[in-house]
């Protein structure tokens, strides 16, 4: 029993003389400036990363394909319908079907990357109800005359690039397009179009080394106006004829207001959108309308005024009051906790640096003095 208690009492005398050493002002001199320059490259790396998401919204940088028309050869019709239209008479079913291809190239310049999903991607084309439309209401109920979906996964790294690759499937029938021909349309000169659109969002970021994702889904109501103009004609490859010539179409005149279904119809306004009338002329004979009827000349943003042909417009899509005010809440609250996290990291990180410094500092001081000391006393 003795002996164990002798060990036990030198294990106690060697773990307070450990203990003692590890308090030395040599030891928390060393620990001092051993750790002040980890905290110092942890307190610029979180600087760095505050520098780095500031700002956090920056939108994707893309360049959309030309813009281009519907032409009405594109339209099967049966004889009778067919030459009012200048075309040959077509075969059954009659109407617009055809599918097309689009590339997007974008480039993000933000700091997170966002993947857009193909397998969450839907988009509908829907035409109003023009009786609807004629009582003064907003189309409904809609048909829906297409389909767009996303060919695959678009993948925008932080800095990277990517294609948004869309396919466009249309499928109006020649009722539809007859019923969407009313005197009021064609004395206004522009109609009226939604697309409706979900999208599955992933946005993935590194904070402070830490790896974070969230996948959200976004849906989408969105109107626009479109109109007669020209396109240049293609041959069967698709490849524009030589020499040039142009044929009818159809193209959007303005930009797309997009948000929720009922803000957009309050809020949908052609002038706002980029469509100016700029008079009136008598209807053509054309048009079937009256000889006292006036159709509207118009410009528009989609529109080349010159040639007639469609062209590009930026931005293609604002939001309404509603959904922008939504988009800044979100954005406001995502700036807020990424600004909150780094502030207190930055706080943590400095005062660890300034208080390990002056440990250096001050205890290799007191290292020296008692060297001194002891240096004298042995003298």
């Amino acid at each position: 029993m003795a002996q164990v208690k002798d060990v036990n009492v030198s294990v106690q005398n060697r773990f307070a003389s450990m203990c003692k050493a590890c308090r030395s002002p040599k030891v928390l001199a060393i620990s001092g400036f051993v750790f002040a320059p980890i905290c110092l490259a942890l307190l610029i790396f979180a600087i760095t990363e505050k520098f780095r998401f500031n700002p956090l919204n920056r939108p994707l940088q893309c360049v959309p394909p030309p813009a281009s028309g519907t032409p009405f050869s594109l339209m099967s019709a049966p004889t009778g319908v067919a030459e009012g239209f200048g075309l040959v008479p077509g075969q059954e079913p009659y109407g617009i079907y055809t599918t097309f291809t689009s590339k997007t190239k974008c480039t993000n310049p933000g700091p997170t990357a966002i993947t857009i999903r193909s397998a969450g991607y839907e988009a509908q084309i829907l035409a109003p109800n023009a009786t609807d439309i004629a009582a003064g209401g907003h189309g409904l109920n809609y048909s829906v005359i297409g389909s767009i979906s996303l060919a695959r996964d678009a993948v925008f790294s932080s800095g990277g690039q990517d294609e948004m690759i869309l396919e466009t499937e249309l499928a109006q029938s020649l009722a539809l397009i007859l019923a969407a021909m009313t005197p009021e349309s064609t004395m206004q000169g522009f109609s009226v179009g939604y697309v409706k659109s979900v999208q599955t969002l992933q946005t993935c970021f590194s904070l402070l080394g830490l790896a974070q994702c969230v996948e959200t889904k976004v849906e989408q109501f969105c109107g626009s106006y479109s109109g007669a103009c020209l396109a240049e004609t293609l041959d069967s490859s698709g490849v524009p004829v030589e020499p040039a010539q142009f044929e009818a179409a159809l193209c959007v005149y303005s930009k797309s207001l997009c948000g929720k279904e009922a803000d957009v119809h309050a809020q949908l306004d052609p002038e706002a959108l980029g469509i100016n009338i700029t008079g009136q002329v008598p209807c053509a004979a054309a048009t079937g309308l009256p000889n006292t009827s006036m159709c509207n000349t118009v410009t528009s943003l989609g529109v080349d005024p010159a040639t007639h042909l469609a062209r590009n417009i930026e931005p293609s899509t604002v939001l309404t009051v509603e959904a922008q005010a939504e988009a800044e809440a979100e954005l406001a609250a995502a700036e807020s906790m990424i600004n909150l996290m780094l502030n207190i990291a930055i706080g943590l990180y400095a005062f660890f640096f300034i208080t390990n410094l002056l440990q250096g500092i001050l205890c290799c001081r007191k290292h020296r003095r008692l060297a001194r000391e002891a240096k004298t006393g042995e003298v």
